[in-house]
């Protein structure tokens, strides 16, 4: 009996450290895992979250994430920290999306209509002289379309935080350019730097241009090296990214109005408690209300030091023309699937 004491005693202590073993062996748990659960209103010990941006720091969208993180940690009394990278720090902007859709990295700051390839109605927000106006964008953001398209995305581990959309980016749209465009012919075979949107390819196709796919950490480098004359981009960016050290042409577009988004991994999201959610959708609302005022505040000071310090041309120009280029691709794309039947009429009718 003795003996077999003794040996129950050993098989245990074995089987002890072996599980010890493996327990070493294990990945790191992710914060979602660590901390599901004491992230309870009672029992929230709190988290650490990444957000990336693609722009500078000095940048509207740099400034903003700033501002959004010190809300959130002042307001949560630092239960919720906000690791900031910038700059495409964390790699091109549809690497950051699937990072966000897989867990790797928790938020992102870029265009809300950068989400096209999960979710289909979104491709419209991208299209050239689609939208009359502002007024019209946020009609169709509060429509069952987009709500349509944010099932989409939540199917996808994505979702926005910006719940009102506040991130009003611009004020309006630019190309930025080594050569003069100062009308529909003089962009005809001329090759610009396209972010990895589709439908934005083809819009610029169908206006003549010659889009060519460049992620936005490459973009100085491509036009430096004359692989392209420029990009298309909201004038609150241009300069903070330097571009003007190249490009000594400016053309306003209004190709179409933009709302910048805060998406997060929708686990990660939801594994917080509701107050910290709460916070977290506020903090957005307050981070958005800050980002409108100064791209609205900075955008002629921008553009008078480009005139004057960079040695900038700018052109306002007669846009009608591509307006009525355009029109044909719009049942083009219902034709062919690439956007539903009946889309184009439906959004139109969107008030």
């Amino acid at each position: 009996m003795r003996r077999n004491i003794s040996l129950i005693l050993v098989v245990g202590l074995l089987i002890m450290t072996l599980s010890g073993c493996a327990g070493t062996n294990q990945p790191p748990a992710t914060g979602t895992e660590k901390d599901a659960a004491s992230n309870t209103a009672e029992g929230f010990k709190g988290v650490t979250f990444s957000l990336g941006t693609i722009s500078a720091a000095s940048s509207v969208d740099g400034l903003a994430a700033e501002k959004f993180k010190k809300y959130v940690e002042e307001k949560s009394n630092g239960k919720i920290k906000i690791d900031i990278f910038h700059n495409s720090q964390l790699g091109n902007t549809m690497a950051q999306i699937e990072g966000v859709m897989m867990g790797s990295q928790d938020m992102l700051i870029a265009g809300s209509d950068l989400y096209e390839k999960w979710a289909p109605e979104l491709r419209v927000m991208t299209l050239c002289y689609f939208f009359r106006d502002d007024a019209h964008l946020e009609a169709f953001i509060k429509s069952d379309i987009f709500k349509e398209a944010e099932k989409k995305l939540a199917a996808n581990k994505l979702m926005f935080v910006n719940k009102d959309f506040n991130w009003v980016t611009g004020p309006y749209r630019v190309l930025v350019t080594t050569e003069p465009i100062k009308s529909l012919e003089d962009l005809q075979g001329k090759k610009l730097r396209m972010p990895e949107v589709e439908t934005l390819q083809k819009s610029w196709s169908q206006l003549g241009a010659v889009p060519i796919t460049v992620t936005w950490n490459e973009t100085y480098l491509a036009i430096q090296q004359g692989m392209v004359i420029g990009l298309e981009s909201p004038l609150s960016i241009v300069r903070p990214n330097r571009f003007t050290e190249i490009c000594k042409h400016i053309t306003r577009v209004d190709t179409f109005p933009q709302r910048m988004g805060l998406t997060m991994n929708t686990d990660k999201f939801n594994a917080l408690p509701g107050d910290m959610q709460n916070l977290l959708v506020e903090a957005a609302k307050v981070a958005g209300d800050f980002y409108t005022e100064m791209t609205a505040k900075n955008a002629q000071a921008d553009l008078d030091a480009m005139i004057k310090e960079d040695g900038v041309n700018y052109y306002e120009i007669d846009t009608a023309p591509f307006r009525e280029k355009i029109k044909p691709l719009m049942l083009e794309l219902e034709k062919s699937g690439y956007i539903e039947k009946g889309l184009y009429e439906k959004v139109q009718a969107v008030r």
